[in-house]
């Protein structure tokens, strides 16, 4: 094969064979050295419909794909993973019907306390992938979205809990708030903050962002009256 980028499918026409990709140092004729050969793990179709890649474990289901390594996919390129679904957006999975709920589930299996499953979200000022550049106050770094459907079959935000940057970065720290936002039926898909935590530890309750004591639960402003600060453990404020 040349050394070129087409646009073909492979197709295993029994399902004993297999595909091997080979890098071999030959002559410019093409002819392959006998030494230097570089070669991958097989592509092998199991049987109609299972497949591995990179391993020879053997208990592949019908139905599922083997891989043994890592999975990458170019989104520079705007490259997507559906599951279940053509995807819209950057890993979609879909279920319909009486079936199973789609879940996603970490699983580790150790006996060192400090190993456990996690979900991250990373956010970086800069534009280009895998460089860091600090981020600023107030900058989301990160959203979870619950959306329902209504009268108009129109999917529209419910609910979102949200990370924002609590305060300038340093050397050394980039201090984050959690924010929770719900939306009535008013709202149109736009949740209003109705408690957050922020840096410090603080939690305010009534949809202001910076709390004046430990627990400060507001249902309107009192204007310019600032709770003292060795009585501040729980603020109540009211017009």
């Amino acid at each position: 094969l040349c050394g070129c980028v087409s646009d073909y499918d492979l197709a295993f026409a029994n399902p004993a064979q297999s595909l091997i990709v080979q890098d071999r140092a030959g002559a410019a004729d093409g002819t392959a050295h006998t030494s230097n050969v570089s070669q991958v793990q097989p592509v092998v179709q199991l049987n109609s419909t299972a497949a591995r890649i990179g391993t020879t474990a053997a208990d592949v289901a019908n139905g599922d794909l083997h891989v043994s390594g890592n999975i990458s996919l170019d989104t520079t390129n705007s490259s997507k993973l559906g599951i279940g679904v053509s995807p819209g957006e950057s890993f979609q999975v879909r279920t319909a019907g009486a079936g199973e709920s789609p879940t996603l589930l970490a699983e580790c299996y150790s006996a060192t306390d400090s190993r456990h499953a996690n979900l991250q979200f990373k956010k970086s000022g800069s534009n280009t992938g895998g460089t860091n550049a600090v981020t600023a106050d107030g900058e989301t770094l990160g959203q979870i979205i619950f959306k329902g459907v209504h009268t108009g079959s129109g999917a529209i935000t419910s609910a979102n809990i949200t990370c924002k940057q609590d305060g300038a970065a340093d050397a050394s720290d980039a201090p984050g708030k959690i924010v929770f936002g719900t939306c009535d039926a008013t709202s149109s898909g736009t949740p209003t903050e109705r408690l957050t935590i922020s840096s410090s530890g603080k939690i305010a309750i009534g949809g202001i962002s910076s709390p004046d004591g430990t627990l400060h639960v507001h249902t309107a402003s009192a204007g310019t009256v600032t709770a003292d600060a060795d009585r501040d453990d729980l603020v109540i404020e009211n017009d």
